[in-house]
């Protein structure tokens, strides 16, 4: 099964994440403010709100590392 990423925004400052299936069915995130992190399944969206991250829809993996002194 494949999934499309639709990103939505709202003129009233909100937006959302919705994930349309190849079998046409769709679910969503709840809408939240532009200045907060949409999340919905295994993906995040930043509508610009958050200046540390980039606009748009990605997802987050933990990876090893090592903090040097």
């Amino acid at each position: 099964m494949s999934l499309i990423l639709v990103h939505e925004m709202t003129e009233d400052g909100k937006h959302r994440i919705v994930a349309v299936a190849d079998d046409g069915t769709n679910s969503a995130s709840e809408w939240v403010d532009v200045r907060q992190i949409a999340q919905h399944l295994d993906v995040y969206a930043n509508a610009g709100g958050v200046k540390e991250l980039p606009a748009g829809v990605f997802k987050v993996k933990e990876v090893a590392h090592q903090v040097l002194a």
